[in-house]
């Protein structure tokens, strides 16, 4: 058999590609440039197809998923990356990043400035800033104490590892309930050297410190939220909030009012007005934003009741 004769098979062509890819070693981008090449994977080729026709997820057959130009290894422990948390990486790195320059941030620009890109090819250089673009930045905190910033539910650890790269001063802390997910998240800190504190903790239960910024992509879906079988093949643990979805968010806010300067979060597209009222209730100064399909995702928030001094 050839690749030509796999791509053949019923089936999505994306999901074929990428099975191919992850069979072959071949790149995805360059299946269709060795379409003659042998494939002697083409029985195990067909057993996966098959497991995704009946709803297993892609990402926990070829065990990798790809985040700010990333690979890391996922499996059925923690939650699958997606695209849209990039925007929470990005909008916390660069609130971290005003602080270690000492500057409050301005949530305000924040909000509307996407530096995504430029992040992810700072990541991709070396997984090591840039120093051309943040090296004043990095030596005026050298002097200070680094950044120390935590992130409640860190699943596969994309969201820690990430900043970590990003921050190479940074103290970050990740937790997790889920033994198997810090697991996960350990593993693939390994890969990329990230130093990163891994605990179990039931939020904030393990932890005794205070942070300049606590950062969380937690459960937000509503318990009877009607969701594709693929998603529903995930851990329940990280997928629901509750009966109304919002409930871990509001006690991740609660707690933030007197752990946190900076709060950070994900939430489903439905929460503004509910999460709105729970933030100003904790004197949390907070702006929203929206994902990639122009649904509000998450927010960033100031702590009125730290203040920020630098």
């Amino acid at each position: 058999m050839k690749i030509k004769d796999a791509l053949k098979i019923d089936g999505n062509s994306y999901a074929k590609r990428e099975l191919i890819s992850y069979l072959s070693g071949i790149k995805f981008d360059e299946i269709y440039a060795n379409l003659e090449c042998d494939f002697a994977h083409f029985d195990e080729f067909c057993k996966l197809l098959a497991r995704f026709k009946n709803g297993e997820p892609l990402a926990y057959l070829t065990n990798r998923a790809e985040f700010f130009g990333l690979d890391f290894y996922v499996d059925e422990s923690a939650l699958i990356p997606r695209e849209e948390t990039e925007i929470l990486v990005e909008k916390t790195a660069q609130i971290a990043l005003n602080l270690m320059n000492n500057k409050e941030p301005n949530l305000n620009e924040i909000i509307v400035t996407n530096l995504r890109d430029e992040f992810c090819d700072k990541i991709r250089q070396n997984l090591e800033i840039s120093n051309a673009i943040l090296q004043n930045q990095t030596q005026s905190n050298k002097k200070n104490q680094p950044i120390k910033i935590c992130e409640i539910g860190c699943g596969s650890g994309i969201i820690a590892i990430c900043l970590k790269l990003l921050l190479p001063s940074a103290q970050i802390t990740a937790l997790d309930i889920s033994e198997k997910a810090l697991i996960l998240a350990q593993k693939n800190a390994s890969k990329f050297g990230a130093k990163i504190t891994f605990l179990k903790s039931d939020l904030l239960s393990n932890v005794s410190e205070n942070f300049d910024i606590i950062v969380s992509n937690p459960p937000y879906i509503a318990r009877d939220y009607p969701l594709d079988l693929s998603v529903l093949k995930e851990p329940h643990i990280a997928l629901f909030g509750g009966e109304i979805g919002d409930e871990i968010l509001k006690k991740i806010v609660n707690l933030s009012a007197k752990r946190a300067k900076f709060l950070c979060c994900e939430m489903g597209f439905d929460q503004k007005n509910s999460l709105d009222l729970e933030l100003k209730k904790c004197d949390l100064t907070a702006k929203f934003y929206k994902d990639l399909a122009g649904f509000d995702r998450g927010f960033i928030a100031k702590n009125a009741n730290f203040g920020v001094k630098i």
